[in-house]
């Protein structure tokens, strides 16, 4: 028989070969980008295997994806269901929607698993017994849902057994866990495998399955993403094109006669005992948890990798990160997403079964959009989009009928309270102790939250970037490898989005700045504050339908002097969300005080994710990512085509307006992307307060 190099025929008995795939797209990608992934990878790979009898295979695909394939390449759907039918491919379960289960509440849980379930028993006539973990995110409280649901095996990284204190020659195989006398099997995935497969010569990967049958191992597991065959940067060539795919499963058929033999996870159940019992700490991938830290902790950890130089392997187990709940602390528009699912579900459970809200209450808890690593997640405002498009209809239906009311709770769970106004058109979130600002504003009718920013904030890789630009270092590229391997390019013009934000964008922030400040400053965030509003608490009471706030603050002159400035606002609504926002400064010092009083108001329209939206500012036109300057201005509207409505927003005293669009600078599998967040707009005016004296002005939101 032919072999590749390196390594004998084992004699003794064959080594059990297990192989998996997932796929998944993000709940609200676009169309075209899935398109693509079907010419170049989920298709191309399913008809290479499909006439390769001796392969057997796990195979999960996220419901979100399942759905598209049966609206727009229902062909996909034929070829999974035929290798189902041949008894060649082994389903997997998952959350539907393809949640972190860790992060969800039990209940929905559950029925995520249950939906999938369902889903694969109608369509495929399966059965399955294993779930897909998403992101291998685990946690131990998951044990018991799992098992409830009818889960005999789950799937999570090497990684989970070693920083328990199991050796790596101990994983060629499963264990068994429990809570609360619940049993469940853990099957712990390969990852020297996962670098392997497809990055490497077929002679290394052919090398080390000789190694593990040499050293008695009695099974191999490999499962990873689908789109890293065909669908990352550079693997199209390498796996189809240049044939390494066709390769690999040549070289599968030569060993299965000999070395391998293919099987399914249901097999080894069957035909292999357990290694023993596990207990497992909430763990993920290793990039998981460095990317989870914060900036400065993910580049200590680095620093601290690279001082253990050749020591690094030996102490890698040690060597960890955070918890995947830390995104939730790192992004708090994450946060708020996050907490929002959780109120609307419990307020599902209190107003009783609504299947319509639990389906839209499922998708809001698709994870993409809740964290940030090497994939845009968090920074796609199409992809937060949706999720927020997902909650405005779930709150839609269970506010159905409701009259405009307020709610004092701490919704997000940062030991602040917020005010939670809504009604059966809108929802909004205000929170006092930040400034009194407004963070969530959505319309149930174009299912949108207006205030769906994101801030610009450090990130690690940011390090990288500025060194490229200022060390001028060449770009290396050209090789096929992991998506944590890749080269990106640095461009001149990311220098004029490199740039960070003190506070978190939202609404009705308020400025107090110097004569001589600029469009330039306010673009920057560098305003010279004098003012001590921004982010500080305000007091708060509702008082005839409402919200009244106000901070006894003080404001800093150019030659180092401190007067009290008292600054109060009254935010009022409209059960049709329509909304009025009442200014008073007041001087009680014995100077006068002079300044410019500014008011900045953070928006996203639903154009920037679909695109069709203008400004019209003193009867001119301007695109949405335009920077400029007006004066004299009484109103300004934002036309948003997609939705379609427009926003109108008049000032009681004329003013001047500044505009910029708010760009971040982040990573993706392509390179380091310039992403369009939202739109900074600023009307602000020349303030001169005699002592005891007051300014007041309005600030009116209506809608189109």
């Amino acid at each position: 028989m032919e072999t590749f190099p390196g390594g004998e025929k084992n004699h003794q008995r064959k080594l059990r070969f297990l192989f998996g795939i997932h796929n998944h797209q993000p709940l609200g990608n676009f169309d075209f980008v899935i398109e693509k992934l079907v010419r170049t990878c989920y298709k191309p790979f399913l008809e290479t295997i499909k006439d390769r009898p001796f392969l057997k295979l796990a195979f999960h695909t996220s419901g979100p994806l399942l759905r598209w394939f049966e609206a727009h390449e229902p062909s996909i759907m034929d070829l999974i269901g035929t290798l189902v039918a041949s008894g060649r491919m082994e389903l997997l379960l998952g959350g539907f929607y393809e949640p972190v289960l860790a992060a969800i509440p039990s209940e929905d849980r559950k029925g995520q698993i249950q939906m999938m379930r369902d889903y694969l028993e109608r369509r495929f006539g399966a059965s399955p017994k294993g779930l897909w973990l998403t992101e291998r995110v685990w946690e131990p409280d998951i044990v018991e849902d799992l098992a409830d649901s009818g889960v005999a095996y789950v799937l999570v990284d090497d990684r989970h057994f070693l920083v328990s204190g199991f050796g790596r020659s101990d994983l060629h195989g499963y264990y068994l866990t429990e809570k609360e006398g619940k049993r469940l099997a853990i099957f712990p995935i390969n990852e020297k495998l996962r670098y392997l497969i497809p990055f490497r010569p077929l002679e290394m990967l052919n090398e080390y399955l000789h190694q593990i049958a040499q050293e008695g191992g009695g099974v191999a597991i490999y499962v990873d993403d689908g789109e890293k065959f065909g669908g990352w940067p550079g693997t199209y060539g390498w796996v189809f094109e240049q044939g390494w795919l066709r390769t690999f499963l040549d070289l599968l058929e030569k060993l299965e006669g000999d070395l391998l033999e293919m099987v399914t996870f249901s097999e080894v159940l069957e035909q292999v005992p357990a290694k023993g019992l596990c207990y497992l700490p909430i763990a993920s991938y290793m990039e998981m948890e460095e990317w989870a830290l914060p900036p400065e902790r993910s580049l200590e950890l680095k620093e601290l990798r690279a001082k253990l130089g050749d020591e690094v392997g030996r102490f890698f187990p040690y060597v960890r990160g955070g918890h995947w709940k830390h995104f939730l602390v790192k992004y708090p528009e994450a946060n708020r997403m996050h907490k929002k699912m959780l109120a609307l579900s419990r307020l599902l459970k209190e107003k009783g079964k609504d299947e319509r809200a639990k389906e839209d209450l499922y998708a809001a808890q698709c994870n993409d959009a809740y964290w940030h690593g090497i994939f845009g997640g968090l920074y796609l405002p199409h992809l937060r989009h949706e999720i927020w498009r997902r909650l405005a209809m779930a709150e839609k239906h269970l506010r159905t009928g409701e009259e405009l009311s307020w709610d004092i709770l701490d919704l997000d769970f940062d030991g602040k309270e917020e005010v939670w106004v809504h009604s059966s058109e809108f929802s909004s979130l205000i929170r006092p102790a930040s400034g009194g600002k407004l963070l969530e504003y959505t319309l149930f009718g174009p299912e949108t939250n207006y205030l769906n920013m994101l801030t610009r904030r450090f990130e690690a890789y940011h390090r990288q970037i500025w060194e490229r630009l200022e060390g001028g270092h060449p770009v290396e590229g050209g090789e096929v490898g992991s998506i944590h391997e890749l080269k990106k390019e640095v461009e001149e013009e990311i220098r004029l989005d490199l740039m960070y934000d003190p506070y978190e964008r939202g609404a009705f922030i308020e400025h107090c700045f110097p004569e001589g400040v600029g469009l330039e400053a306010f673009r920057r965030s560098d305003l010279r504050e004098l003012g001590d509003f921004v982010e500080q608490p305000f007091s708060y009471a509702i008082e005839d339908g409402r919200l009244m706030m106000e901070r006894k603050g003080h404001l800093s002159s150019p030659d180092g002097r401190t007067e009290a400035l008292y600054l109060s606002k009254a935010l009022s609504f409209s059960p049709r969300g329509e909304m009025a926002a009442h200014y008073r400064l007041t001087n009680p010092s014995r100077e006068v005080l002079t300044f410019h009083f500014g008011v900045e108001l953070n928006l996203f329209p639903l154009a920037l994710a679909r695109g069709r939206g203008k400004l019209i500012v003193a009867g001119e036109d301007r695109d949405l990512g335009e920077t400029w300057a007006a004066e004299g201005i009484h109103e300004f509207h934002l036309v948003d085509q997609a939705a379609p409505l427009t926003l109108r927003f008049f000032f009681s005293k004329e003013a001047a307006l500044w505009c910029f669009p708010v760009r971040t600078v982040s990573q993706s599998e392509q390179g380091y992307d310039r992403t369009l967040q939202g739109l900074a707009v600023m009307p602000h005016w020349r303030i001169e307060l005699d002592p005891g004296e007051s300014w007041e002005g309005e600030i009116r939101w209506e809608l189109g």
